[in-house]
């Protein structure tokens, strides 16, 4: 009569088994709960639904907290301001006997304000999904704002309106003609040995060329990829101020350094904030408009627009209040 002979396995065997019993019960709980139970009752879906990450867009809405905002209608398409022609230099002399005959002169700029609109639509059987209408809302809304913040910064010449032979487009920030240049020494995300002499040049152009008092406020715009630079230590081994802090401390007319999407690499830019150099002409804020249906089965359509335009005031010798820096 045989014996039952009990073997022990080796490390190897051991862990084989352990492994294809492993397998084995995983495949039998995919089996059992794709078969057995109804799928909500296995699985949970959390009801957060993972945005798209983006970065915040600030150059519009700046505008809007800094109150240099002012009404339009919607049927404006032009956008104007008026700026005054210089007088002659005084004199001096003991005995005068050349008058002067100076008299107030005008010049009007005009700026066409378009309308920036996206859509989107549901599935009439999807109507119902609230939260298809608030996709839609959230995201055509964001698409909207972008395209308002670029238009604020880099400008749009393939809208021109013609008025009185004149053809009217829209600069921003970047393209503003007038607006001063200077150039950039060195890319500070590559080396940070330049950033303090390039904003103390931005600064001087903007006192001495542009003729901002340092009474004013200003902004410091850069783009996304000089964010972390500025945050590194200023001066080795003398503090702890990042270039951030030494530039507000030294510059105190600086009164925030922010981050913009829409601004291309290796550029910078110092904006006086004060509605003799900037402003914005809002006729409507985003708003989302539903369509009017042919038949209660077609999908519903929706409209998002906003219809503003930024206003960047130029003096009749060509001066501005923004500095632009670039490599």
């Amino acid at each position: 009569m045989s014996k039952l002979q009990i073997i022990s396995p080796t490390s190897a065997s051991r862990s084989d088994h352990l492994f294809n019993l492993q397998m084995g019960m995983e495949n039998w709980a995919r089996l059992e709960n794709a078969s057995t139970t109804k799928k909500d009752e296995f699985e949970k879906i959390q009801e957060e639904v993972k945005k798209i990450q983006e970065l915040d867009l600030i150059a519009t809405q700046d505008l809007i907290n800094q109150g240099l905002t002012f009404g339009a209608n919607i049927s404006d398409t032009l956008i104007s301001t008026e700026d005054e022609e210089d007088f002659d230099d005084a004199q001096i002399a003991m005995n005068p006997t050349q008058l002067h005959n100076n008299d107030s002169r005008f010049n009007i700029t005009s700026v066409p304000m378009p309308i920036i609109f996206g859509g989107f639509r549901i599935p009439w059987r999807q109507e119902a999904f609230d939260y298809k209408r608030a996709v839609g809302f959230e995201r055509t809304t964001r698409k909207v704002m972008e395209k308002q913040d670029d238009l604020l910064i880099n400008g749009d010449t393939s809208i021109k309106v013609t008025h009185n032979g004149t053809q009217n487009t829209i600069y921003g920030y970047t393209t503003l003609p007038g607006r001063q240049t200077t150039t950039i020494t060195t890319a500070w995300d590559s080396a940070t040995t330049s950033i303090l002499a390039d904003v103390k040049a931005m600064v001087t152009e903007m006192l001495t060329l542009n003729k901002v008092s340092s009474s004013v406020p200003q902004i410091l715009y850069v783009p996304t990829d000089y964010e972390t630079p500025l945050n590194d230590t200023a001066f080795a081994n003398k503090g702890d101020r990042s270039f951030r802090e030494q530039i507000m401390h030294q510059y105190p007319q600086i009164k925030d350094i922010r981050t913009l999407t829409k601004l291309a690499t290796d550029n910078v830019l110092l904006v006086a904030m004060r509605s003799e150099y900037v402003q914005l002409a809002v006729a409507q804020m985003p708003i989302v408009i539903p369509h009017v249906k042919d038949v209660s089965i077609a999908p519903q359509d929706f409209t998002t627009y906003s219809v503003m335009t930024p206003i960047l005031k130029t003096d009749s010798n060509g001066v501005t209040g923004i500095v632009h820096a670039s490599v």
